[in-house]
């Protein structure tokens, strides 16, 4: 669910789900001919100790393995898109 909109940034926020609470951030900013694009995920596991420990062993990982395929594909599927010489 889209929390909030605003003109540089949107706050999506879980309603129902796995995490005991769930927000991801995504931030514009330009950058001369581009558009910089953030985003930041912030969650809290459920089952108290054995939800920290599990963030650490194993979610937050997983989590940013998640982010940085996602921002890898949307990067290539803007530039295949804009006609514009990729970035590096």
């Amino acid at each position: 669910q889209v929390a909030r909109m605003m003109s540089d940034a949107d706050l999506d926020e879980m309603v129902k789900g796995a995490f005991a609470s769930l927000s991801h951030v995504h931030e514009f900013a330009i950058d001369g001919s581009s558009i910089l694009m953030r985003d930041t995920l912030t969650w809290r596991s459920p089952l108290g100790v054995l939800g920290i420990v599990a963030d650490k062993l194993f979610v937050e990982r997983h989590m940013r393995k998640f982010m940085v395929k996602k921002q890898s594909e949307l990067k290539e599927y803007a530039e295949r898109t804009s006609g514009a010489a990729p970035r590096r």
